[in-house]
């Protein structure tokens, strides 16, 4: 895995068990960040199933605050993600888990502590995404067929028809 962190430090050649702590360690700080500090109090209480933003801001708010408020601050938590490991897919992996474990938190479903420990969890879980098992030399994921640079698929599931040799190949 070539790890570069929000472009500032490169880890490439280093221990990738080195590189999956730094990475992990730096999903935890971006999951403090965006926890605490950049929640601020509107969304820790406008979040919560009974959260009271009227008593906190003095004014009446519309009754679908609460989903509001939770997205936002999942949405928080993706840019956090996707920062720090340049990958959309995982920011938006981040907006869903986070959004779904705050739900079931603030619905008293699950307890401060449970709560922070799936967070955990799925941050674990990213870095696995983002390093993934490197291939043999000798494996590649398809065989070089005559496809139009793989943009007719039909073509590469078909194959060459003067070697026999398909597109598609398992890993």
């Amino acid at each position: 895995m070539e790890l570069n962190l929000i472009g500032v430090i490169s880890l490439t050649g280093v221990d990738p068990l080195l590189q999956g702590l730094v990475l992990l360690f730096a999903f935890l700080i971006g999951h403090a960040l965006a926890d605490f500090p950049l929640q601020g109090d509107f969304l820790a209480i406008g979040k919560e199933r009974h959260g009271n933003l009227e008593k906190l801001t003095g004014t009446a708010w519309p009754k679908g605050m609460r989903l509001y408020c939770l997205t936002m601050h999942s949405l928080i938590h993706a840019g956090a993600v996707w920062f720090i490991s340049g990958s959309v897919l995982l920011g938006a992996a981040e907006l869903v888990l986070h959004w779904l474990i705050d739900l079931a938190k603030s619905s008293r479903l699950t307890s401060f502590y449970v709560d922070q420990l799936l967070h955990v969890l799925c941050k674990i879980g990213y870095v696995f995404a983002r390093d993934g098992e490197p291939l043999e030399p000798s494996q590649t994921l398809a065989h070089s067929v005559p496809s139009n640079n793989f943009q007719d698929a039909a073509a590469f599931l078909r194959g060459d028809p003067e070697t026999g040799i398909v597109g598609q190949r398992g890993r």
